[in-house]
């Protein structure tokens, strides 16, 4: 509820302050007297953009400050969201300084402008002939419905498994993307993970290749090599154990002889030992020594192979190698891990749908279940108010995805004649007409839903007699369910207020001001009373206008 209003500086307006109370207040004044620069300066601090040529001294700021008591209208997520002190009794104040930069403050925390636009628009709700085009959209048309059916728990529920349905399908869409080269990779890393573990890696192995290899290859050598040597031991002619069992005989001879020689016997005692040893050495090894030209050809494959891969792998090492071998494994983890998650999801997703499709189907149900009784109620009222052979048709069609709303399109009809066909309303009503509907369609839903101030401005130029009462009716019995605040040129509407301003504008040579007065009892006679005859006020106007205040 707007409680307050303070205006400096902006157009025609000096200093402007008015206190609102709940129920309805009108505002009235001849024409050109400055009433729609009330809106126009209310508009500043709903997040509308300034404009800088309505700075009345361009010497000075203008400044307006607007008081809400915002306790039930249920905006404590949007002030969360915008990281904003939450106060029942919230200040927005907008400020044009003399270079045209504009700043704006919600309880004295600066916002942007866009913030402070969302925020205006769950404030005030500003009606004209020219501006009811809320009502077009089919988001407020769903809207309209499920406020009067009570569909606000059911919508809850609907809303947060739209929300868990999409975060996992965002979720599945990032991961098939990634899955689809991780599915073109798969195939070639489990083949090069393959090929690595089939090498049987370990840090030695190139090592113990070469060495196998190597001893294959020189064979024929080395058997060589050892029958000589074993050949250089065992003759029987000239072989080293007989040399040395002969000098082992001469150095026994000489240590017989001189005892100082007795080292030297056992020293060669100790050669002769040695050289059997060896000599029984190679005859065990000679047989192991085989020549495998089959076994070196393999042996040398396993190195080629061995080249192959860490030229294919880009490395320089089996060591490198088994640190690949290693990546690959750690990947192919992770594939699997997403593959697991992505099932996961695709089954999330299924369960998610069909939640959404039973919450969708219920709405629909209940809609279409209460657009009878709404749509008896929003003709009874415009029959009041003079459209008397308008008809309205609400129908819903199956949408294919899922919205915001449910599964539900909504189209508002409308037939302004019997014989008619019904129509889009923007295509058949005047601004006037629509301006009706609204405040119908505003008085059905207002006792089922906490709605936020709304503004007429002038919507009821044009009408008279009847109709203007039955639309002051109408406008009084919104008032008991939220604040209506109207620009009226109507006498019936400001005798139904509960409250009366009226707005005067002040002509000096080169300037003219425009300045709000709250009424008093007796002035609002008079001011109805003027409204009812013109500028000269009649002894009969009075007593008519003192006839529809003692109705109110």
């Amino acid at each position: 509820m707007l409680q307050s209003l303070r205006i400096q500086n902006y157009a025609l307006i000096d200093s402007v302050q008015a206190d609102f109370s709940d129920g309805m207040t009108s505002i009235t004044g001849e024409t050109g007297t400055g009433k729609s620069l009330l809106l126009g300066g209310l508009s500043l601090v709903l997040g509308k953009r300034a404009d800088t040529t309505m700075v009345k001294d361009p010497n000075k700021k203008c400044i307006v400050e607007a008081y809400f008591d915002l306790k039930n209208l249920e905006l404590n997520n949007f002030f969360d969201l915008n990281e904003l002190d939450f106060e029942n009794q919230t200040i927005i104040r907008r400020e044009i300084n003399q270079s045209g930069k504009s700043r704006m403050f919600v309880n004295d925390s600066p916002v942007r402008l866009s913030v402070l636009e969302e925020l205006g628009e769950q404030l005030i709700d500003i009606h004209s002939q020219h501006k009811s085009q809320v009502l077009l959209r089919e988001e407020q048309q769903l809207a309209f419905i499920d406020a009067y059916a009570q569909n606000e728990e059911l919508l809850t529920d609907y809303t947060n498994t739209l929300r868990d349905y999409k975060k996992v399908e965002s979720e599945l869409k990032t991961l098939l993307e990634d899955y689809v080269l991780d599915e073109n990779s798969l195939a070639l890393n489990k083949h090069l993970l393959k090929e690595l573990q089939n090498a049987k890696l370990h840090p030695d192995l190139k090592k113990h290749i070469q060495e196998e290899l190597s001893e294959f290859t020189y064979a024929e050598d080395i058997k060589k090599a050892m029958a000589n040597a074993i050949n250089l031991i065992e003759s029987e002619s000239v072989g080293l154990g007989v040399k040395i069992i002969e000098l082992q005989g001469q150095i026994n001879i000489l240590s017989e002889k001189s005892a100082k020689y007795g080292d030297l016997f056992n020293r060669i005692n100790a050669i002769r030992t040695e050289v059997e040893d060896i000599g029984f050495e190679l005859r065990g090894a000679i047989d192991g020594v085989e020549v495998d030209h089959s076994k070196i050809e393999d042996l040398d494959d396993q190195l080629s192979h061995l080249n192959h891969l860490e030229t294919k792998h880009s490395v320089n090492s089996v060591e490198q190698l088994i640190e690949r071998q290693n990546e690959l494994e750690e990947k192919l983890l992770e594939s699997q891990k997403q593959i697991e998650r992505l099932e996961s999801l695709k089954k999330q997703s299924r369960v998610l749908v069909g939640e959404l499709e039973s919450l969708a189907l219920r709405l629909s149900t209940r809609r279409k279940e209460t657009i009878p009784s709404i749509v008896n109620e929003i003709e009874g009222l415009l029959a009041q108010m003079g459209m008397k052979s308008t008809r309205l048709k609400i129908e819903l069609s199956p949408e294919q995805e899922f919205t915001s709303s449910g599964r539900d399109a909504i189209k508002f009809l409308i037939q302004t004649n019997q014989g008619n066909k019904f129509m889009p309303l923007k295509k058949v009503v005047s601004g006037g007409e629509l301006s009706r509907i609204m405040l119908a369609i505003k008085t059905v839903i207002a006792g089922f839903k906490n709605l936020p101030t709304i503004i007429f401005d002038e919507i009821d130029t044009g009408v008279s007699g009847k109709i203007s009462v039955a639309i002051a009716d109408v406008m009084k019995r919104l008032s008991k369910h939220m604040q209506v605040l109207t620009i009226t040129h109507l006498p019936q509407v400001a005798a139904v207020s509960d409250n009366h301003y009226k707005v005067i504008k002040t002509e000096e040579p080169g300037s003219a001001t425009t300045k709000l007065y709250e009424l008093d009892f007796q002035e609002r006679v008079d001011e109805i009373a003027s409204m009812l005859s013109g500028k000269q006020i009649t002894i009969t106007a009075k007593e008519h206008a003192l006839v529809l205040l003692n109705k109110n």
